[in-house]
Order: C-alpha cells, then structure tokens, then sequence
C-alpha cells in the first residue's frame, strides 16, 4: 500500500487530509512493514524492496513537492548518518520534512548525531538498535502525532535510553497555510528540535 498526503503535506487542503495517525495504525497491525522515505532515490528503493517482498508493505509519501536528499537510501534495518555524534544526544529523522529540520538543527549544533530512518516498523527498528546503540539520549522528530509514533516505539525498545519526542501534537490547524506553514502551526519547527535536545541536559 502507498500512501500520498502523509502527515500534512495536503496543507492547504485542511484537517480532512491530514494524516497523523496513520503509522500508528499501521504499526498496529502485526508483520506490515512501514517506510517513510525521504527523496526520489530512497522512495524507489522502498518501493522496489516492497514489491520484491513477501510481506505486506506500508510505504507514506508526501504530495508533489520535491525533496532534495543527497544522501544514501536507508534500508531496512539500516540507519544514514546524515551527521556524525560528537556527543551523546542524536536527533532521529523519519519522512522529508522532520530530515531537513534536523539538517538544520545539526548546521547551529555541529556536534549533535543525526540519524534517518526510513523503514520503521518495530521488527525494522529492531534490526536498527545496535547502530543508534551510542546515543544516551534520543530525539525522535516526525510528522505524526505522539501516541503510537516512532519514538513511542523506540521508548518501549530502548528503555535504557532516554527518547524524546518532537511531532505534530494533538492540535488540527485552525488556518490554512502551506507544508512549512502547517508545520509551523503544530510546533514542528527547528527551534522545537533544538530545544527538545537542550532539555535535560
């Protein structure tokens, strides 16, 4: 199954196309595998492992917008470095959106660790442990709501770690408003990513 308007890439086309809770619902289900891809090399590598597979597949993209990701495809079970740990916090990245706000975070923060994920459902989040294993803290950014997201089952795997949470919250936007507007308006921005990495320390 492939997925458009992932989180709110619909933007514009308000709460009735939203999609924030769809990873959740998806992880609910046992032996479906997900993937967020992020960029055209990631998502055709997702898209080919899908169908190879025989297993049933979950893929959610995004809407028309174009994702520059120079960077190598993340596999299942495999994580990117998009920034080397100089410490021990390391932002976690799923979809296009939450992946250019931690490049962001990483360009103020040279020394924060930023891995993407792109296939994550528990059984790939698994196989993806021992590679986030030298990070104490966690900081999951995603463009879902808190319960049932991707930090809530890294928590649940990792509970020697600490894992925080930057996502889309519980609101629906009231206004309409572009990708990087509706985003704004649930408190998925970079500052929210910087200070959801200062917190605790």
């Amino acid at each position: 199954m492939v997925s458009p308007y992932g989180g709110v890439s619909g933007a514009w086309f308000g709460p009735t196309h939203h999609c924030l809770e769809d990873l959740a619902v998806m992880q609910s289900l046992p032996g479906v595998r997900i993937a967020v891809p992020a960029g055209e090399a990631e998502t055709r590598e997702a898209i080919r492992a899908a169908a190879d597979g025989d297993w049933p597949c979950y893929v959610r993209l995004g809407r028309n917008e174009v994702f520059d990701a120079s960077f190598a495809p993340a596999g299942r079970g495999a994580v990117t470095w998009l920034n080397p740990m100089g410490g021990d916090t390391c932002v976690v990245s799923i979809g296009e959106k939450p992946t250019a706000l931690c490049q962001a975070a990483t360009e103020q923060q040279p020394d924060l660790g930023h891995a993407h994920l792109c296939w994550v459902d528990e059984e790939s989040l698994t196989l993806a442990l021992p590679q986030l294993a030298d990070a104490r803290r966690l900081v999951v950014v995603e463009e879902h709501r808190a319960a049932g997201s991707v930090a809530s089952t890294l928590a649940l795997l990792l509970p020697d770690r600490e894992v925080l949470s930057v996502n889309a919250g519980a609101d629906w936007p009231a206004e309409g408003g572009n990708h990087d507007e509706t985003l704004a308006a649930l408190g998925l921005t970079t500052s929210a990513v910087l200070s959801a990495v200062l917190k605790g320390k």
